[in-house]
């Protein structure tokens, strides 16, 4: 006997659920974030102006309405960061210190995201930085909080910290000399053969932003040559009433701290002692002068 047999077959269906996107799920791209604030080697009236942005993310699939507070950490601050503005979207921030995140709360700018997006909302740092700054680093934190619009819940917060680098530089002017546009000039007029000769008033002003020593090299030894032979009169230079020692290699003045704003004013004074021997003429030498920060 054949039997024939048909077979039927059955497909089994296994319907899975499918994940719903969130209305509104905001976040910060960033968990935390470092704006570098560093100041040119010039340091005359400088004003340092920053900008960066603080970036949040929507990956719900419907638009976000937040606010965005701010405030400082006071107990992650240098207490030496200088003062600064802080400006958003709604201008000039006040920023306020702040002991934990949830202390932002009632701060803030009111902005959307749209449905898988993603904003950047621009900041602005501006501070004065200028002689009178210490050399080293000094850091300030920011704190943003991210609140919902409506309810008025916090969602997360993220932290910023600003990090203020000083460089050890320095600068010299003088006082009292000649000569703006070239080599600084001392001129001792006429030399006394009966007096010490003295030279005018005459001074360095140091800005540093750190501790600093101050070398002075004589082309000559510490003596005056006279044009076209070799002819010396020697000379006695102090400076900050301390005797410089001109006829070795070189000779240095140290001073263990930065300066202050108008910097440090280091008198010099030149003598020559009277000799009625010295023959007639021009007579000079070459002082150089050189600041390192220490």
């Amino acid at each position: 006997m054949m039997r024939a047999y048909r077979c039927l077959p059955v497909v089994l269906a296994v319907l899975l659920p499918t994940t719903a996107n969130a209305a509104c799920d905001p976040s910060f791209v960033e968990g935390s974030n470092v704006v570098n604030l560093r100041p040119s080697g010039s340091f005359d009236n400088q004003q340092l102006i920053e900008p960066f942005g603080v970036r949040v993310r929507n990956d719900g699939d419907e638009v976000c309405t937040l606010r965005l507070g701010v405030g400082r950490t006071l107990t992650a601050t240098s207490s030496l960061f200088p003062a600064y503005s802080l400006t958003g979207p709604n201008g000039k921030q006040t920023v306020s210190g702040i002991t934990i995140p949830s202390d932002t709360a009632g701060f803030g700018h009111e902005f959307i995201v749209p449905a898988n997006g993603e904003v950047s909302i621009p900041y602005e740092v501006r501070m004065a930085v200028g002689w009178g700054a210490e050399a080293g680093i000094y850091v300030d934190e920011l704190v943003y909080q991210l609140f919902d619009a409506q309810s008025g819940s916090a969602i997360e917060n993220q932290k910023i910290q600003l990090e203020l680098d000083i460089p050890q530089t320095a600068r010299i002017r003088f006082a009292g000399a000649s000569g703006a546009d070239g080599p600084a000039r001392i001129e001792m007029g006429p030399i006394s053969t009966t007096a010490p000769t003295r030279s005018p008033p005459f001074a360095l002003r140091v800005l540093s932003t750190s501790a600093y020593r101050i070398d002075l090299v004589s082309l000559n030894k510490g003596a005056l040559r006279r044009t076209g032979s070799r002819d010396l009169i020697p000379y006695r230079m102090t400076m900050g009433g301390q005797m410089m020692n001109l006829s070795g290699a070189a000779d240095s003045v140290r001073v263990g701290s930065h300066t202050s704003s108008v910097g440090d004013v280091h008198p010099v004074t030149i003598v020559i002692n009277p000799n009625p021997n010295y023959h007639a003429g021009d007579y000079s030498d070459r002082v150089t002068v050189t600041v390192t920060t220490i």
